[in-house]
């Protein structure tokens, strides 16, 4: 039974550090001008209040039932991207290849495009691209999300290129999801429309994955399971 109440105050975390690292996030509500998020006084506001409800206060520090919980669906969620992104590769979902196949479409027009270096575009593509998959330290991530919310956070389209890189981790690099699923759960406190198509676009893969019983793959369906 102690380890079972243990076990609740962590929610479905193993233990406090880890609990820590996915839930006491930075607020950049507090700490970036409102102006360069893109912003006004009341979206702040609005977000302020939001984050308290789901989060805790200002969104970091003792969190909810709900924090946990959501929290945890980011985890999960950003363990799922790579099993995806390999189904992607093989061919299991049909929705997955279509968001491959247009992410590829993507990538062809930005080489062919070869935007400035002193374009907002390319900087983005820098930061998406190079910065992101060399965050292996938290310290590395929290700047990288402030870094995004500062110069790119105000555009929309940014941030939907966001949440599809968030989606397409490279299968050999599982090592990028705990930060990962940092950096969504860090952008969500902020900006709404990262998490959700995020999310949904993993539940679409997932249940690709379980739709097709296939005893191939069995790698990509242990590495998704945990």
């Amino acid at each position: 039974e102690g380890e079972a109440e243990e076990g609740g105050q962590d929610g479905p975390f193993g233990d406090e550090e880890t609990r820590a690292f996915y839930c006491d996030v930075p607020d950049f509500l507090s700490t970036v001008p409102l102006q360069v998020l893109g912003l006004k006084q009341e979206d702040v506001e609005r977000l302020k209040q939001e984050n308290e409800r789901r989060y805790g206060i200002n969104g970091s520090g003792a969190e909810t039932e709900d924090d946990k919980t959501t929290v945890a669906n980011a985890a999960a969620a950003a363990t799922a991207t790579t099993m995806d992104a390999e189904e992607i590769t093989e061919g299991g979902s049909n929705e997955g290849d279509i968001f491959g196949e247009e992410e590829e479409k993507d990538k062809d027009k930005e080489g062919a495009d070869k935007p400035s270096k002193d374009t907002p575009h390319y900087k983005l593509l820098i930061l998406l691209e190079e910065e992101l998959p060399e965050a292996h330290r938290r310290e590395t991530t929290d700047n990288l999300a402030e870094k995004f919310c500062v110069n790119h956070g105000s555009s929309k389209n940014s941030r939907r290129r966001l949440s599809k890189t968030l989606f397409l981790v490279p299968r050999t690099r599982l090592d990028l999801l705990p930060q990962y699923a940092r950096l969504a759960a860090t952008l969500d406190r902020v900006y709404k429309d990262i998490c959700p198509p995020l999310v949904q676009d993993l539940e679409k893969q997932f249940y690709g994955l379980a739709k097709f019983k296939k005893n191939q793959n069995v790698e990509a369906r242990l590495k998704n399971a945990r």
